[in-house]
């Protein structure tokens, strides 16, 4: 194989695609809100999993978990 291809190959990076928790539809990690439904969603970094806001926050793990506010 080239050095060019294994460079290519050694730099593809799977891509883990988030579902609304609402309405199951794809929802990009970086989306704030569902583009088919429009719940309000957040990315949980502990469990990788999209999860529905109620207001600013979303409850899980036995926690109250706020929005991050960096954009």
């Amino acid at each position: 194989m080239s050095d060019q291809k294994q460079l290519h190959r050694d730099t593809i990076w799977p891509v883990r695609a988030f579902a609304c928790p609402v309405c199951h539809s794809f929802t990009p990690f970086e989306a704030d809100r569902c583009g088919t439904c429009g719940s309000a969603v957040g990315l949980h970094l502990p469990t990788r999993a999209m999860v529905a806001l109620d207001g600013d926050a979303a409850q899980g793990d036995g926690q109250r978990w706020i929005r991050c506010t960096q954009n």
